[in-house]
């Protein structure tokens, strides 16, 4: 198959939040999707056979879905001063794609609400996110 890793990015993209429909919640006037990233792997192992993904293919998609929260939640820990940058490049590079995960990750944060919620934070989680992908694409 002569499909790019950009194009499975880009893929990505359109379904990591594929599993958010079964997990939303509605509280304090926000709405929260714990263990969409789960819930999307697991309809991604359902789906992308049927689409003619290679084995290879559909490893990398689920596992780009299934943990697209990793870096996320860890810069955003970081951001707060619960855990060290380490920890977050630790985590990040942990993953099988950790390079994808955490530029996935950064595109996520950046197309979300954090910005807007809480400035302080989003800027620190940027930082995170800059300082990690500097260090991994050394």
């Amino acid at each position: 198959d002569d499909t790019t890793k950009e194009e499975l990015l880009r893929f990505c993209a359109l379904v990591h939040d594929i599993g958010k429909k079964e997990t939303i919640r509605h509280e304090n006037g926000r709405d929260y999707c714990p263990g969409h990233d789960k819930a999307g792997e697991e309809k991604l192992r359902l789906i992308l056979p049927r689409l003619r993904f290679t084995a290879a293919q559909i490893h990398f998609l689920v596992t780009m879905v299934g943990k697209h929260l990793t870096v996320i939640d860890a810069a955003k820990a970081a951001g707060e001063g619960k855990i060290s940058q380490q920890d977050v490049l630790n985590r990040a590079a942990a993953s099988p794609y950790p390079e994808e995960l955490t530029l996935h990750g950064y595109a996520d944060m950046l197309g979300g609400h954090s910005r807007k919620l809480n400035p302080p934070l989003f800027a620190a989680m940027e930082k995170s996110f800059r300082d990690v992908l500097t260090a991994l694409l050394k």
